[in-house]
């Protein structure tokens, strides 16, 4: 107990930043080829790890020469590769290749592999199809058009925006380039001659460069292993140390006493932070900029105990690794990922100081904040705290709704059904995700309602009402019959209700129904009941607008009436065009007019009518479109 006291309070800065490592994949100092759930795999020497867009993280099982998948979901699977040495294209487990060490995720979706002791680059799409893209073999650093050119054991590799692929060539001491036209050429360094000098081109040398990735600035920083430095290359060559004074040790501090150990591979966060797999040391390493121009970094250690090798997961020093090769920063999350050698794990370094990011539904217009039901229609509102934070990325559904720095998304056009509404909200040095909530937006209530008689004369003495709903569940009712005069009671409550209707006339019946999480629907049909007393006349009747929209409420434009034997009904447009015609007094004009919806505008008609009683009649007037 007084040991780790001690070393808790001499090195305590480590864990201010209260950095977690865990462990995500793998068996600790189980070697095998197991694919299936996480902790039931087995890796043998994972060597080299990168993350696509999805969250996927590929990784190049060294001795086992395969490339493997862990995806999100917890599972490993393998996406090439026999477990045979060999350098044959093909399709999943038909490739082969030979102590694959680098690989990388290019902004073409397909995953790039430094099939190193091959001396090749591989291509690998998602579907696991292998190509070779550049080498012949044989070992060298021959430049030229990619597949007569030659590579010294390639390990690191990585893709900027424009397609050019960097690569480590650890055993020819040189930075190469491969462009999206299949050129190889030098960056920096001189084939087969180890050495540290910063410079431009030919004039710099490395000694095993084994990881690099670009900076945000598109510079290309290098893990120079046997230098025991962090160098920075130009696009253009131009080569800078930015940490490390070439001494073999472990120091931290700014880069004229900084020190490491056989660095092995690179990383950068959203914040040009550099992260080191600081190799012999056991650690990985933070660099952090000072500001200071040339651009300047300070050394730290971020997790890792300084020498001690092992598999324990924990806070900042309380971690342990066994030749951590290979590092990517994740800027959907802000984590790392690690490809741990020697313990075959995967691992990931997680900041458990970074805010925690709350979303909730607010403005609930009364309803109870419990429910999970909402109705279509209502807005609702959800906010993202805390405030303070870059940019808020909104999601319904995992669709991208709205992105920028408002921390409240408003909407009601949430589509039926059930819906999940996520924001994503960035720190600066990556995402973070917050709690998903989960909701259903009930359908329309009312899918329609029908009576048992739409034309009444004193011989009906009842007409009877059916509600046809979508859900019935909790639901409450109230109808409007349209006959105030009548001697019945002109409302109800019932699900199933009756009506006398006593005078003549032309009623409007509406439904309004509520189901108990607060939902309200309402179907009005117009003039749906036609009642004629005996010693009136048949009544003959066409309303003076309606409304095409497709809700099912007054969509179509019919002649309403009672004994109507024959029926001739015309539509003109205001420049005279029959726009539509019937004989048929239940077929009625839905507002269309060649193929297209008709203009809002107003319309004339002309009926012609030859009713039950011989009489004939003939109606005109004017009928307008209202959407």
């Amino acid at each position: 107990m007084r040991i780790l006291s001690i070393a808790v309070f001499i090195i305590s800065p480590f864990l201010l930043s209260a950095q977690q490592v865990l462990t995500i994949a793998g068996m600790l100092e189980v070697v095998g080829a197991t694919d299936g759930s996480a902790f039931e795999s087995s890796f043998n020497n994972p060597h080299g790890i990168a993350m696509d867009n999805e969250g996927n993280a590929y990784v190049v099982d060294r001795f086992g020469h395969k490339v493997r998948k862990y995806s999100q979901d917890g599972n490993v699977t393998t996406l090439a590769g026999s477990g045979i040495i060999g350098d044959s294209d093909g399709v999943g487990l038909n490739a082969t290749f030979n102590e694959p060490w680098g690989v990388c995720v290019g902004n073409d979706g397909n995953i790039y592999v430094a099939d190193t002791r091959n001396n090749l680059i591989r291509k690998i799409t998602p579907e696991g199809e292998v190509t070779t893209i550049a080498g012949t073999g044989n070992f060298g650093s021959t430049n030229g058009a990619a597949m007569n050119a030659t590579f010294g054991n390639p390990t690191g590799l990585e893709m900027d925006d424009d397609g050019n692929l960097y690569i480590a060539d650890h055993l020819t001491h040189v930075i190469r380039k491969i462009t999206p036209a299949g050129f190889v050429s030098t960056v920096a360094g001189v084939g087969g001659s180890p050495g540290f000098v910063d410079g431009n081109g030919t004039n710099a040398l490395f000694n095993r460069p084994y990881g690099l990735t670009l900076d945000i600035n598109g510079d290309i920083l290098v893990a120079d292993e046997w230098n025991h430095r962090i160098r920075r290359v130009s696009p253009f060559g131009q080569v800078t140390t930015v940490a490390g004074t070439g001494i073999v040790g472990h120091a931290d501090g700014d880069p004229s006493i900084a020190e490491y150990n056989y660095p092995w591979d690179i990383t950068v966060d959203d914040q040009g932070n550099i992260f080191v797999a600081d190799g012999y040391n056991q650690v990985i390493r933070k660099l952090i900029p000072t500001g200071s121009i040339p651009e300047s970094y300070n050394s730290t250690t971020y997790v890792g105990s300084p020498g001690q090798s092992g598999g324990f997961d924990g806070l900042g020093i309380e971690a342990t690794f066994n030749a951590a090769t290979s590092i990517h920063f994740w800027p959907q999350t802000g984590e790392i990922y690690v490809a741990d050698a020697y313990n075959n794990l995967l691992r990931k370094i997680i900041d458990i100081n970074r805010p925690v990011v709350e979303l909730e539904m607010v403005n609930l217009q009364g309803v109870d904040p419990g429910n999970t039901y909402f109705c279509k229609g209502m807005e609702l509102d959800f906010d993202a705290s805390p405030d303070t934070l870059l940019n808020y990325a909104f999601y319904v559904n995992g669709q991208l709704v709205q992105n920028g720095p408002a921390t409240i998304y408003s909407t009601a056009d949430l589509p039926v059904g059930e819906n999940t509404i996520t924001v994503a909200a960035s720190d600066g040095i990556g995402l973070i995700n917050s709690n998903i909530i989960t909701l259903n937006i009930e359908e329309s209530l009312i899918q329609d309602f029908t009576a048992t008689e739409l034309m009444l004369d004193e011989n009906n003495e009842m007409t009877s009402f059916e509600a046809f709903l979508n859900n019935e569940e909790g639901i409450s009712y109230f109808w409007n019959f349209g006959d105030p005069v009548s001697d019945t009671e002109n409302f109800s409550d019932l699900a199933r209700p009756d009506h006398q209707y006593t005078q003549g006339g032309i009623y409007t019946v509406s439904l309004i129904v509520e189901n108990e999480v607060g939902c309200i629907d309402t179907l009005i049909k117009e003039d749906m009941i036609v009642y004629t007393a005996a010693e009136e006349e048949p009544i003959l009747f066409v309303p003076n607008a309606f409304t095409p929209n497709g809700d099912g409420e007054n969509d179509f434009l019919y002649v309403r009436g009672e004994q109507i034997a024959n029926l001739e009904f015309y539509v003109y447009n205001q420049w005279g065009e029959l726009v539509f015609e019937t004989a048929d007094p239940s077929d009625g004009w839905d507002g269309i007019y060649k193929g297209k919806p008709a203009s809002n505008c107003s319309y004339t008609y002309l009926v012609k009518a030859e009713m039950a009683n011989g009489d004939q009649e003939v109606l005109s007037g004017h009928v307008s479109i209202i959407r």
